[in-house]
C-alpha cells in the first residue's frame, strides 16, 4: 500500500479529493484523503476523522475548520487549468510565454501552415494546424478549459466562439475593438444564441488596463484570468514541480511547509506549499523574503527531530516594518516532516 504522501502524489484532482490535515487536537499531523467526500486513506486512526463528510461535503474551496475538540486545515485539489488559443499570431506569443510561468497547458489552434513552430518555440505544450470549423467542433472541454480566442480574423473568431460557446468551459475570452464586439452581439443574437451566453463571454478580452503592444494586451489577459480562476479556486499548494519530486524520489526525505492560516495582506493565501529537501533544496514558496528564510531554517530542525511545528509571522509590526516587509498581514505556517 501506497504512503499517503505517495498516494497524493498521484491523486487525480478530477475524483473531487479533498485532504484534511489535523493542526490542533489528538492526532496532529495526521492527513486523510477524502474522494467524492468518502473517507478514502488516512496515515492514523480513521477514528480522528469519524463522522466530518457531512461538515466538508458542500466546501469547495481550501479552508481551515474549527470543531469542537479539533482544528484541520481542509484542502481541496483543483484540477489543472487547460488553456486553449485559438490564434497562433503576435498576441498569442506572449500569452503563452506568460501562461507557462503560471505552470498552465497551453494548446494552440491555428490555420496556418508553419505557425506552429512560433507556438511550440513560445512554450506551447501542442499546436494543431487546420481548419478551424472542423477543430473547434471536436475539442473536448470541461469547467477547467479556458478559451482564448484571438486569431487573425473576425469571421475565423466568430466561427471558434460560435462553436464552443455550447461546450462547457470556465473562461472565454475573445480579442476585438468595442466597435466591432458591439455589431457583432446583435449578429451573435440573430443566429439563436442567448443574452446569458453573451453574458459569459470576456469581449473585449482583458481587463480595461489601456493595453497598446502585444505584451501589454497580453497582460491585460492574464489579469483577466487570473481574476477569473481566482474568483472559483483557490491557491494551488500541491504545484506540479512539487508533484514531479514526490513522483520522482518518493522514498527521499522532505519537510512540506503550508500556510494553514492568512490574515490581512500576508502574500500567500491558504493552502501554499514550499517543499524541502534534505539537501536543502526547495519547491514552491510560502511567501518570500526574512519569513521565508525563517521556515527554512525551522524546515531543517524538523528534517532532524521529525516532530511538526507551526511558525507564526506578525508582517503588520515594528520589525516588519525595519525589515521592509511590504505584504503586511499575519500567516501561520505548519511544518510537517513527509
Amino acid at each position: 500500500m501506497k504512503s499517503i504522501n505517495q498516494e497524493i502524489s498521484h491523486l487525480d484532482p478530477k475524483e473531487n479529493i479533498k485532504i484534511l490535515t489535523i493542526l490542533e487536537g489528538e492526532g496532529l499531523g495526521t492527513k486523510a484523503i477524502y474522494k467524492d467526500n468518502t473517507l478514502f486513506q488516512t496515515d492514523g486512526n480513521r477514528d480522528y476523522f469519524a463522522g466530518l463528510e457531512n461538515s466538508i461535503k458542500d466546501i469547495q474551496k481550501s479552508r481551515k475548520l474549527e470543531l469542537e475538540d479539533q482544528t484541520l486545515i481542509l484542502e481541496v485539489l483543483n484540477p489543472d487549468i487547460n488553456v486553449i488559443i485559438f490564434g497562433a499570431g503576435h498576441v498569442s506569443l506572449p500569452v503563452i510565454k506568460l501562461l507557462k510561468e503560471m505552470e498552465m497547458h497551453v494548446t494552440v489552434y491555428d490555420d496556418r501552415e508553419g505557425f506552429d513552430e512560433w507556438a511550440y518555440g513560445a512554450g506551447a505544450d501542442k499546436v494543431v494546424i487546420g481548419n478551424y470549423d472542423e477543430l473547434t467542433k471536436s475539442i473536448e472541454s470541461d469547467e477547467n478549459t479556458y478559451f482564448i480566442i484571438v486569431t487573425q480574423g473576425h469571421s475565423s473568431d466568430e466561427v471558434c466562439l460560435e462553436n464552443i460557446i455550447e461546450k462547457p468551459f470556465g473562461y472565454i475570452g475573445m480579442i476585438g475593438s468595442r466597435h466591432r464586439i458591439r455589431h457583432y452581439h446583435e449578429r451573435f443574437l440573430e443566429k439563436g444564441f442567448t443574452e446569458e451566453q453573451w453574458e459569459k463571454i470576456h469581449t473585449p478580452i482583458g481587463l480595461p488596463i489601456k493595453a497598446n503592444t502585444p505584451f501589454e494586451i497580453a497582460v491585460s489577459i492574464l489579469a483577466e484570468i487570473i481574476q477569473v480562476k481566482n474568483t472559483k479556486v483557490t491557491e494551488k499548494g500541491y504545484i506540479s514541480k512539487i508533484v514531479e519530486i514526490m513522483q520522482e524520489n518518493p522514498e527521499g526525505e522532505y519537510v512540506m511547509a503550508t500556510v494553514v492560516e492568512r490574515r490581512g495582506s500576508a502574500p500567500r493565501d491558504l493552502g501554499a506549499k514550499m517543499l524541502v529537501a534534505a539537501n536543502g533544496e526547495f519547491y514552491g514558496t510560502v511567501g518570500g523574503g526574512k519569513m521565508e528564510r525563517r521556515v527554512l531554517d525551522e524546515a531543517k530542525e524538523v528534517m532532524k527531530t521529525g516532530s511538526p511545528l507551526f511558525h507564526y509571522h506578525d508582517m503588520t509590526n515594528v520589525e516588519a516594518w525595519e525589515t521592509s516587509s511590504v505584504c503586511g498581514g499575519k500567516m501561520r505556517v505548519f511544518i510537517e516532516k513527509m
